[in-house]
């Protein structure tokens, strides 16, 4: 029975996920020959050891995307004298290595998708009817096969591949200035501006107001007012 369990340990290998053979049963054949050589030792078999548990887990793996893990456990003293951690590390590391795989084939699919999806409507008669305008993600997707292919044909016949988003409104329009923003001006034009000042209030300018021309009428009022108060005929009796 030792030497039987020993031949499985030596011969069963793994070299990657087949259709009917995966790392979990590659470690479930191990552990069932680790307990068949540890139930001997009462029957006088030394059993098997940490180290030689390792090792055939290390031998047994044949494939080189797995290579990294063993050098891990290569490089740690710790790990090669702890059988459970180094399959926990085997099966972490292969876990991601599947999700990343998984990652990458979606997106393969996204864009074979992208291009069946365009082939598809490129071969249906064109809908003419549809608006020639922007659209978002999500109306573009619920527009039909027929739709997308008249949009094409339109966008194609003014010579672009696509709509533009609507600009937002006031979106070129200059800023509005400042109230009350003050003006820079020259010392020459400030001294300018003081002398035009104190010539108009000394009155030494030639040119005079329209309002300094107008002549003055209130003397001629006053006169009016003293004329009726000497004329008898306006007293009251």
């Amino acid at each position: 029975m030792s030497s039987e369990a020993e031949k499985v340990l030596q011969k069963t290998t793994y070299h990657g996920k087949q259709r009917c053979w995966n790392f979990e049963r590659f470690i479930k054949v191990q552990v069932d020959a680790h307990a068949i050589l540890e139930g001997l030792v009462e029957h006088g078999y030394s059993g098997i050891d940490e180290q030689s548990k390792v090792r055939h887990l290390i031998d047994g793996i044949k494939t080189n995307k797995l290579e990294a893990v063993k050098a891990q456990i290569f490089a740690s003293a710790a790990l090669r004298q702890d059988y459970p951690a180094c399959v926990t590390l085997f099966k972490d590391f292969i876990k991601q290595t599947n999700m990343s795989s998984n990652v990458r084939d979606a997106g393969i699919s996204a864009v074979n998708s992208s291009k069946d999806d365009r082939t598809t409507w490129d071969n249906v008669d064109p809908d003419m009817s549809v608006e020639d305008r922007y659209y978002k993600p999500q109306e573009y997707a619920s527009l039909s096969a027929a739709k997308k292919a008249g949009l094409l044909i339109k966008r194609k016949k003014r010579g672009k591949k696509g709509g533009k988003a609507p600009k937002k409104k006031g979106a070129n329009n200059p800023p509005k200035p400042k109230k009350n923003q003050s003006v820079n001006l020259s010392k020459s034009t400030i001294k300018a501006i003081a002398t035009a000042v104190h010539e108009d209030d000394d009155g030494s300018d030639e040119g005079s107001s329209s309002e300094e021309e107008i002549p003055m009428n209130p003397p001629a009022k006053k006169a009016k007012l003293s004329k009726n108060r000497d004329n008898p005929a306006l007293k009251c009796h």
